[in-house]
């Protein structure tokens, strides 16, 4: 651990003694964007087809888009200088592949509500990175779409 973060081990000692997984970060903004190309290739695709990812990965064209969706979202964050690892990206294509896999993200949940969701947030903001870039991202535009269309059916 960097001598930087010795202000949070203390807090790290006392997340250990719960149920609450953490980890002191080396690079918390690679780490984010590691997260927001996952959950926008998560929620993309459940949103998109209204299923389950195992629904999606029981067809070779679900795997297909699947990985593509990764693929635009994974060059976004590329083009803005936070690369990630290959290794990594394999086992989160292949961990979102399982068969059977009941997961859906959290905003398809709020979708079968008909709640409001984050797509804006997680969908358009990634999509207005990959702008700055000139970057075509059509899938992820598709999911993007979907769901600006959703919230005008709720409104």
């Amino acid at each position: 651990m960097p001598n930087q973060n010795y202000l949070l081990k203390p807090f790290l000692d006392m997340c250990e003694k719960t149920k609450f997984d953490a980890v002191i970060s080396e690079n918390i903004t690679l780490d984010l964007w590691k997260k927001w190309v996952f959950i926008a290739t998560v929620a993309g695709a459940t949103t998109l087809f209204g299923s389950t990812l195992g629904e999606i990965s029981d067809h070779e064209v679900g795997k297909k888009t699947l990985t593509d969706l990764y693929k635009e979202c994974r060059s976004i964050a590329e083009f803005n200088g936070y690369k990630l690892d290959d290794n990594e990206s394999n086992n989160v294509l292949k961990n979102i592949m399982i068969k059977d896999s009941s997961i859906k993200a959290s905003m398809q949940r709020d979708v079968e509500k008909n709640a409001f969701t984050e797509h804006e947030e997680i969908f358009g903001h990634l999509i207005s990175k990959a702008q700055n870039y000139n970057f075509d991202n059509p899938i992820l535009t598709s999911c993007y779409l979907k769901m600006k269309i959703y919230k005008e059916k709720l409104t």
